[in-house]
């Protein structure tokens, strides 16, 4: 048996708990009482990684034009961005909508902007994150 576990997860066979790489053998007795043999070899990942930009150029070339958050597994997505004045300028809840550098229509100015970022996963609780990210034209 094969499993992938994420760093941080668990998993138990007969009261025994395994959380680091490896290959494992154990014995379950049936209830025949006869002895079987279970291979486990547990493979550990990052599942909880997500990334945030700290700069994004939205002039129009298609390479970092929106400020996008990347990650795996994330399940759900809240992003927020303000002014450094503390005005909201951006708010989304969808996993694919990201910030375009503009407010209300207009082209926002160049500049440093303070996100604060929501993001869940299946395995894990949420997690909040907070930052700023460089706005380039």
């Amino acid at each position: 048996m094969d499993t992938l576990l994420c760093i941080g997860q668990n998993l138990i066979i007969k009261n025994r708990i395994y959380n680091e790489e490896g290959n494992y053998i154990d014995t379950l007795i049936g209830q025949n009482q006869c002895d079987s043999f279970v291979s486990t070899i547990i493979k550990l990942k990052d599942c909880n990684h997500i990334f945030v930009p700290n700069v994004f150029s939205p002039n129009g070339d298609g390479l970092n034009d929106k400020f996008e958050i990347f990650g795996e597994g994330i399940e759900s997505l809240y992003v927020e961005i303000y002014s450094r004045w503390g005005e909201l300028l951006f708010k989304s809840d969808q996993l694919n909508v990201f910030w375009d550098g503009t407010v209300r229509g207009e082209l926002a100015m160049p500049g440093t902007y303070v996100y604060v970022i929501k993001a869940s996963f299946s395995w894990e609780p949420s997690v909040v994150l907070t930052g700023d990210v460089n706005l380039l034209r």
